[in-house]
């Protein structure tokens, strides 16, 4: 077993480009945060993680999210409980210096009074960059798989 140098060791590493390590840490922050509370709610608690994830998101975003609660708490069946989502992996699939793509796989957990059923299910995200913060723009949930 050949051991490089300390020298060597140190001329063999690729150099990281900070700006871009902290851009990729500040997207999968927001990406992981928004997902997991957007997927998950009760409607006991009146989808209060709607209000918990205002700040991510865009204008744009947050007005049609007030929309989409009222006709969530309006279309569940009584015995309904809530759902639980977890991100299970996220795979980049666009960006440049304002917009950025995600496909995000998720496992979900959805409960009523009387059971409990879990799935699978995937959510496309579009970030926008917004006075220098990355903004959820848009939250797409794909077929159950």
């Amino acid at each position: 077993v050949i051991v490089p140098t300390l020298e060597e060791a140190k001329n063999s590493l690729q150099p990281v480009n900070i700006k871009e390590e902290k851009k990729r840490t500040e997207v999968a922050v927001v990406v992981r945060q928004f997902v997991e509370r957007f997927g998950s709610f009760s409607v006991d608690s009146k989808m209060i993680n709607f209000d918990e994830i205002k700040p991510m998101v865009s204008k744009s975003f947050a007005d049609w999210m007030e929309g989409y609660k009222k006709t969530v708490l309006n279309g569940y069946p009584q015995n309904f409980k809530g759902i639980t989502t977890r991100l299970i992996s996220t795979k980049n699939t666009g960006s440049d210096d304002t917009h950025q793509s995600f496909d995000v796989a998720t496992q979900r957990k959805e409960d009523t009074s009387v059971s409990s059923s879990i799935y699978y299910q995937r959510i496309l995200l579009k970030l926008v960059l917004e006075n220098n913060e990355w903004k959820v723009d848009g939250a797409y949930w794909q077929t159950k798989e």
